[in-house]
């Protein structure tokens, strides 16, 4: 019976701790609409997407792709764009004020 008790008492802790923990703040985070207009622009983006720590694709279509950008990794993608004469637009310059937005709307 014990160990029984003990087990669910390191559950319920696990538990605790995981709620406990404080929400990932993404500030300093932008979102780019990318507009693709060849085979050779899409692998460029392709490239950079496999890069999980600095980039977060958000939508996809055929000539387009939304990417969610870590705030030290802004200044090489715009030159990697740039270099590849690819078409961006800044859609979401800090993706935690409208998270913060978002959150204020429901309370």
């Amino acid at each position: 019976m014990r160990p029984l008790i003990v087990l669910l008492l390191l559950i319920v802790a696990q538990a605790w701790s995981f709620s406990a923990s404080p929400p990932r703040s993404y500030d300093g985070y932008s979102v780019y609409r990318v507009r693709i207009a060849s085979p050779s622009q899409r692998q460029a983006v392709d490239q950079l997407l496999e890069q999980h720590d600095r980039y977060n694709l958000w939508h996809r279509s055929i000539n387009e792709v939304h990417i969610m950008v870590h705030p030290r990794a802004q200044k090489s993608f715009r030159k990697i764009m740039l270099e590849a004469k690819i078409v961006v637009e800044l859609m979401i310059p800090n993706v935690q004020v409208l998270i913060d937005g978002q959150r204020a709307n429901k309370e």
